[in-house]
């Protein structure tokens, strides 16, 4: 049961997360016709992803089940969302969490249904055995984890802080919600924050896994050396503490990732 649901969890951030590009998101948003269409192709993939990592060629329940639960519940949202006349990207860390808690939740709910109506696993697994590896589905979720999904949890909790730079600098060009926590500045790289964010977590992660933490603090160390000069010379106070409060974010959520993967790793494995 521990395998089913990982491999079902690891198919919803590949697909929620990765998959999910803005022309999809942003098209859910779209009233009538056009936003349902892309409803179902966002449940459409998530029933396809979760069909291949489940690797049960026999098993048309749950890609079904979870290609339901998904439309229906992105449908709540996204009608709760326009009723608030918000920005696709922009719903908050409070409706983005519960979101995610529902569909945790119906993947549950999916393993418990398939267990108590067909009380086995099928037999077909082609690709993945399903005795040993969850280790490694694990692992593979705590760095998929730490990639995009912490990403955007990490711009929805810095925004009111972004939002409050750029209303001090009328020049400063308007920064999109999956930018990880990094402000876009003259000069600098179109999405560098993000993917500053993403190599910073997934070595902190490493470290965790590996059982180095003192390299965690060897990382930060090196990238307050990077960004000494930036934050002393051209910058005001509140553009150091908001890039001081993102990295410590997420040091955080990739800390507290790895801690909870070696853990489960311990008693799961």
């Amino acid at each position: 049961m521990i395998n089913l649901f990982l491999r079902l969890f690891a198919a919803h951030l590949v697909a929620d997360f990765f998959l999910q590009f803005d022309c999809i998101n942003k098209g859910k948003y779209c009233r009538g016709f056009r936003g349902i269409l892309f409803l179902f192709l966002h449940g459409f993939i998530h029933a396809i992803v979760t069909y291949l990592l489940l690797a049960q060629w026999d098993n048309w329940f749950i890609p079904l089940f979870i290609f339901i639960t998904h439309v229906l519940t992105d449908y709540a949202k996204v009608s709760f969302t326009n009723r608030l006349n918000s920005q696709p990207n922009n719903s908050g860390v409070v409706p983005f969490l519960l979101d995610q808690f529902l569909h945790v939740s119906f993947l549950i709910l999916a393993v418990c249904c398939y267990y108590r109506m067909w009380d086995q696993i099928p037999t077909s697994e082609v690709f993945f055995a399903t005795d040993g590896c969850n280790k490694y589905w694990l692992v593979a979720i705590s760095y998929l984890l730490v990639l995009k999904p912490s990403g955007l949890l990490i711009a929805m909790f810095t925004k009111r802080w972004r939002d409050a730079i750029h209303k001090n600098d009328d020049s400063q060009q308007k920064t999109d919600i999956s930018a990880d926590s990094q402000p876009k500045t003259e000069g600098s790289l179109a999405q560098a924050g993000a993917w500053i964010g993403y190599c910073e977590r997934v070595i902190a992660l490493s470290f965790i896994l590996m059982n180095n933490l003192q390299g965690i603090g060897f990382l930060l160390a090196a990238k307050s050396i990077f960004r000494f000069g930036d934050l002393k010379e051209g910058h005001e106070t509140k553009m150091t503490e908001y890039v001081l409060l993102g990295s410590l974010f997420s040091m955080a959520i990739a800390t507290i990732v790895g801690i909870v993967t070696n853990e489960l790793i311990v008693n799961i494995c």
